[in-house]
């Protein structure tokens, strides 16, 4: 053999290793082109749908912590609710930094619509419109005397 058949062959061999090593990438199927603007329209319309349910979830938040203000108010501080709320306070006004009710807030809010708007505490305990005066006893009644002692 020759010199130059022996780089000749040299040559050959190393193709052969440098085909077996390097991966088909011929085999693999393209991917499928996506219209791009569907795409956008499919994330915008699910973005939607979710700041809807977001917006949903907050309103009943906020209908939930002034329910719970005006069961507060109506119970412990015995005004009623819409004089509370004519004073013109908001209930992220009344919450703490946590996001739950202040109760010192609250009783605030309630000296100032009891003070300002002249809000009044409803009285305590039963009202009896004649509570205290004696009902007039009749003369004589034959009924009554039948069983009456002697």
């Amino acid at each position: 053999m020759t010199e130059q058949q022996t780089d000749q062959n040299t040559d050959d061999t190393a193709e052969v290793v440098d085909q077996t090593d390097t991966p088909e990438t011929e085999t693999t199927e393209p991917a499928p082109e996506v219209d791009e603007g569907k795409e956008a329209a499919k994330y915008r319309r699910r973005l939607r749908e979710t700041e809807k349910e977001r917006d949903a979830l907050l309103e009943q938040v906020e209908n939930l912590r002034r329910a719970a203000i005006d069961s507060e108010v109506a119970s412990k501080h015995r005004i009623p609710t819409e004089g509370f709320w004519a004073t013109g306070v908001t209930v992220d006004q009344l919450l703490t930094d946590d996001g739950t009710i202040d109760p010192a807030k609250v009783a605030a809010t309630v000296d100032d619509a009891v003070t300002r708007l002249g809000v009044s505490h409803p009285r305590n305990g039963n009202i009896v419109p004649r509570e205290g005066n004696n009902p007039r006893v009749r003369a004589s009644d034959r009924w009554t005397n039948a069983f009456t002692a002697k």
